[in-house]
């Protein structure tokens, strides 16, 4: 004997079949514009720590693309200033790959 018929029911799920986030992502326009803005500002990162010393890529965080330029967002004051210091070069790297567009440096809290 097996026990009690009552536990042996199948489960049915109670909520809808989970949808990858990628594909709920490509389902919405407006998330598409998201997703697409989230890649400009990670790429935009990516080409701004080639020309930083390895030291402070830990405090540099991707900020917003908008239309006038790239904010990058740094966790430290300290890392703030020195970003400023080589802000010129960071501008110039990030022209010959993105075409013009003005370097924002801000310090999140």
């Amino acid at each position: 004997m097996s026990g009690p018929r009552y536990l042996h029911r199948p489960l049915r799920p109670t909520v809808p079949a989970a949808v990858p986030v990628s594909q709920a992502l490509q389902a919405h326009a407006g998330l598409v514009h998201l997703t697409q803005m989230a890649q400009a500002a990670q790429a935009r990162l990516t080409t701004v720590k080639k020309g930083l010393p390895v030291s402070m890529h830990g405090s540099l965080v991707a900020g917003a693309v908008d239309e006038e330029g790239w904010t990058l967002l740094v966790t430290s004051a300290a890392a703030a200033a020195k970003l400023r210091q080589f802000q010129p070069q960071l501008q110039a790297l990030l022209q010959a790959r993105f075409g013009p567009g003005l370097l924002r440096i801000k310090r999140t809290v």
